[in-house]
């Protein structure tokens, strides 16, 4: 979890919230450390976990609370037993929103891993006209597509240029590194990038390039963490809190 930047998002939302004596904590864990991890509840409100564990934290948890896709960022402890949520839905979904504000219509997502299932939920969520998930395996893809309702087609990544010239938006939810190549060529469309560090990525310099909205990874970050910390205190944290100290923390790096 070195990687990642909630750290600095939450701690910056406890201080602007006044939840003194509030700590949050990284965890570098396995699968065993996770299962004796979530037995141990004393003093904790809860975790948020980050890949390669969201799958086995949905295995976990006695409860899910919308839907997941079988991927669960966000653990809460409850008197009845751990809650599971994925708010990496909620953090997409505002990316989407961002850069589509009248409506999706056709949505691209490059991917099949957990974030591509967020974007998948994401898009249904916000009634996209269709969407079609670019994938470079067709195993994985079909895996997403049975745990996002069948509501997406699918098609290999050999076809991506005419996918993602017959949507309206494009999600990149692919590792980085993943879709450069395809980059180079691309005329650009509006896009929600996954991808926070480094900034921009070459999706997000074409698309902007072409005078599209660009909703970058550390507002999808934000925005599900807000979500998170919503859940686990009950509070609500601003923005442009987290957006600052997202942005110091990658200007250290």
């Amino acid at each position: 979890m070195a990687h990642s930047l909630s750290p600095a998002l939450w701690r910056a939302a406890y201080d602007s919230l006044g939840l003194r004596g509030w700590t949050y904590d990284a965890l570098d864990l396995d699968e065993p450390g996770l299962t004796k991890l979530m037995g141990h509840r004393e003093g904790w409100a809860g975790l948020s976990v980050t890949m390669p564990l969201k799958h086995h934290a949905a295995r976990l948890v006695d409860k899910h609370v919308g839907r997941t896709a079988g991927v669960v960022n966000t653990v809460v402890y409850t008197k009845d037993g751990t809650v599971g949520h994925n708010t990496d839905v909620d953090g997409v979904a505002a990316g989407l929103r961002l850069v589509r504000p009248d409506g999706l219509g056709r949505v691209a997502v490059l991917g099949a891993g957990g974030s591509a299932a967020a974007a998948v939920l994401a898009a249904t969520s916000l009634h996209a006209d269709a969407i079609t998930v670019v994938a470079r395996n067709a195993g994985p893809a079909g895996d997403l597509r049975e745990r996002t309702g069948g509501v997406a087609a699918f098609q290999p990544w050999t076809h991506v240029a005419d996918a993602v010239a017959e949507a309206d938006v494009v999600v990149n939810a692919t590792p980085k590194g993943a879709a450069d190549d395809f980059a180079a060529g691309w005329a650009g469309a509006p896009l929600v990038e996954v991808l926070y560090d480094p900034w921009p990525t070459p999706l997000a310099a074409a698309a902007t390039a072409g005078g599209h909205a660009v909703a970058g990874g550390l507002f999808v970050l934000v925005h599900q963490a807000l979500r998170q910390i919503e859940l686990l205190t009950g509070k609500t944290a601003d923005a442009d809190t987290l957006l600052a100290a997202g942005e110091a923390a990658l200007a250290l790096r």
